[in-house]
């Protein structure tokens, strides 16, 4: 079964999207992001904090 990739036009990766990028020295960075009780937190340490306290709750 082969699989059918999909470009998003809104994506860094797209080629008009790095062109324009490229033009005005826009950079593109990708982030860290951890999912915990339906939250999201760009600190680890964040995460570990608030998954400590719903542990606690339990």
């Amino acid at each position: 079964m082969s699989e059918t990739s999909t470009t998003n036009p809104q994506s860094a990766e797209s080629r008009s999207n790095v062109e324009e990028m490229a033009k005005y020295g826009i950079v593109c960075e990708p982030v860290d992001v951890f999912y915990i009780g339906g939250y999201r937190y760009s600190n680890l340490c964040d995460a570990i904090a608030q998954s400590k306290r719903m542990a606690a709750t339990e």
